[in-house]
């Protein structure tokens, strides 16, 4: 054994081969995860995803009226 833990490789293993990250869900097998990757469900929020941000910090500056200042036409050119 070498003096290690023998639990230890059990430890190391993650569990990313079992979950489905963009809805977030883990699934006790891969097959159940499989069968999810085929749902409505997970095919909605590739989707969503996929598509375009929805919002950005100067989106939300602008609707509150933080955004950039509109000074109108400059009158006079020094």
């Amino acid at each position: 054994m070498g003096g290690k833990c023998p639990h230890r490789k059990v430890k190391k293993r993650r569990f990313s081969h079992k979950s489905a990250r963009l809805t977030n869900r883990y699934f006790s097998t891969v097959a159940v995860r499989d069968e999810h990757f085929k749902t409505k469900r997970h095919k909605k929020r590739v989707k969503q995803m996929m598509g375009p941000a929805p919002h950005t910090q100067l989106d939300a500056e602008l609707a509150a009226g933080m955004g950039m200042p509109d000074n109108g036409p400059k009158l006079m050119i020094m």
